[in-house]
């Protein structure tokens, strides 16, 4: 399944971090979602659905240290850069934002991304 179709707006991401580097900082997350009731780690689509570098990815995750950015950008890759739905407002400094769901969202932020 695309990630176009298993990642609908309003869809969870799940993160967890998988190694660390020596300063504390993450540097592998794996990237989860819920589908069919398993867990499906989704790293390695993404790299490919967002163009990253097979540097970028490990069997792990993906070399990353802020997973909020590659959320944002798989966001943008597949729900477009544009808001949606008559409540929706640009995005502002504050970070507040319309609750995702299929019928208004803030461009970006189409996608929840839950920590674990």
């Amino acid at each position: 399944m695309s990630l176009a179709k298993l990642l609908q707006p309003g869809s969870t991401v799940y993160t967890i971090v998988r190694k660390y580097h020596r300063s504390g900082l993450p540097s592998v997350i794996a990237f989860l979602v819920v589908e069919a009731g398993k867990i499906r780690n989704i790293s390695g689509t993404i790299c490919d659905e967002l163009g990253l570098d097979e540097k970028w990815a490990d069997s792990d995750g993906l070399y990353c240290t802020y997973p909020f950015n590659v959320i944002r950008d798989l966001s943008y890759k597949l729900h477009g850069k544009e808001s949606v739905g008559r409540k929706a407002k640009a995005c502002t400094k504050s970070g507040v934002t319309v609750t995702p769901n299929l019928k208004t969202y803030n461009a970006g932020y189409s996608l929840i991304h839950q920590a674990l």
